[in-house]
């Protein structure tokens, strides 16, 4: 008996049936989760011109430094546990993940806690609570994965709405109380304790089944999903790493307002962009590896899904380059202009990152995480190698224009990637009909 009887060929009228439920329900989840999204970013905007008005570039400039290195470690904390937590259909190995993911987390926070115990005196006093804001964000982005397993995109969503609320809250009070740059690092931190705290509440009942890594039955899972800490984790740290390199060359080689202009800058082009991508990206995952599982090819629905994020991307690059300075100018005041004139200089980047980000959870829902590890060696070494030539000698503008360039020509290459993961998957049922996590 054929291991492929009973599933529809390609191309089959139920295969299409198939592939037009899937993209139905990516839409429908999408829409739960943008909402939310929506409504975060809408008060993130609406805090900005408020806040340039007690922050001038140069105070804008301390969040950038604190949010640099948790940022930069962020996307591996949890050792990508959160993203193999999605893919198994037995609930209690997906369980064992999330403590993995827990664990991962916790002994992560504790090696940069330790590494700041030495550091913080010359790096600034804020340095010290970058530990605790890596290990709230981890955990936030660890039990958001959970609801997405879960299929409740809704509160996936009013989760990032919470988040927003309380940093925008924290933010205004800090302001008007005259705090300093101090207080946009406490609304962050603030921010997130706040999620992590609806979140723990809305999934206390998923904290089971806690087994260490190093126990027999925690070998036995880990061993079934290693690809993931070996490949997927050290190739998304080397991606957060790649992504807050200009921040460092900015911090080393620029002036203190220019780092304050490019953080804002990330603030208004990158964040939401980066939000959209993780909210596409955590319902893609979780549409692409059901198609896997159930034994079709990806290609068509990835497809689709990037018609309309190219065409979004680029109209977002258009604006960027042509009346950058001005928006800037005009919602944050004159001092920020500076920051619509790096984001008219990076628009070419800034299209394309939002085309392919979100796309991205298509390498490890079909398990083709070397994939995705070898390009990301490639955009680091691109990117250094493009910074230590530019950065000692060139000017802000010049650094950019420099990352531009080979930011295009890298989101090019792993666009194919992803295509090609699509269209040959690498998971079990690709292969054979048995059962995902079992």
């Amino acid at each position: 008996m054929k291991f492929t009887q009973g599933i529809p060929k390609v191309g089959s009228r139920s295969g299409r049936r198939r592939d037009m439920h899937h993209s139905h329900k990516f839409f429908s989840s999408m829409s739960a989760v943008m909402i939310g999204t929506g409504i975060s970013q809408l008060l993130m905007f609406a805090v900005l011109p408020i806040a340039s008005h007690f922050y001038e570039p140069n105070q804008y400039a301390v969040l950038v430094a604190f949010l640099a290195l948790p940022n930069a470690i962020l996307p591996a904390v949890s050792g990508r546990f959160e993203v193999a937590m999605v893919l198994p259909r037995n609930p209690r190995t997906a369980r064992r993940l999330l403590g993995f993911a827990i664990q991962s987390c916790i002994i992560t926070s504790l090696l940069v806690l330790v590494w700041t115990m030495f550091t913080a005196e010359s790096r600034g006093s804020t340095k010290a609570l970058e530990p605790l804001f890596l290990l709230l964000a981890g955990l936030v982005a660890v039990f958001q994965y959970l609801l997405n397993r879960q299929g409740r995109f809704a509160w996936l969503g009013i989760s990032k709405v919470i988040v927003s609320a309380t940093i925008v809250g924290a933010i205004l009070i800090m302001g008007f109380a005259g705090v300093g740059p101090a207080g946009l690092v406490i609304a962050y931190l603030a921010g997130q304790a706040t999620g992590l705290t609806t979140l723990a509440i809305c999934n206390r009942d998923q904290v089971r089944d806690f087994v260490p890594m190093t126990s027999r039955v925690g070998c036995a899972t880990f061993s079934r999903y290693r690809d993931f800490p070996l490949f997927n984790a050290p190739g998304s740290l080397i991606d957060g790493v790649t992504i807050v390199l200009p921040v460092f060359f900015f911090e080393h080689y620029c002036s203190r307002a220019d780092l304050g202009s490019l953080g804002m800058m990330m603030s208004v082009v990158f964040a939401p962009a980066a939000l959209v991508a993780m909210s596409i990206g955590q319902v893609n995952l979780r549409t692409v590896s059901k198609i896997v599982s159930d034994g079709g090819r990806a290609v068509g629905h990835v497809l689709r899904i990037s018609a309309a994020l190219w065409g979004l991307g680029i109209l977002g690059a258009l604006l960027a380059t042509f009346w950058g300075p001005e928006i800037f100018a005009m919602l944050l005041g004159e001092d920020y202009r500076e920051s619509g004139r790096f984001a008219a200089v990076f628009a070419p980047a800034i299209g394309i990152r939002f085309a392919v980000s979100p796309l991205s959870s298509t390498l490890a829902a079909t398990q083709r995480n070397r994939l995705g590890m070898a390009w990301r060696c490639l955009a680091f070494v691109a990117t250094l190698a493009i910074l230590l030539f530019v950065g000692p000698t060139g000017s802000a503008i010049d650094i950019l224009s420099a990352l531009a360039k080979v930011d295009v020509a890298l989101y090019l290459i792993y666009f194919a990637f992803i295509l090609y993961a699509a269209a040959r998957p690498n998971g079990p049922r690709a292969r054979t009909t048995t059962p995902v996590g079992r």
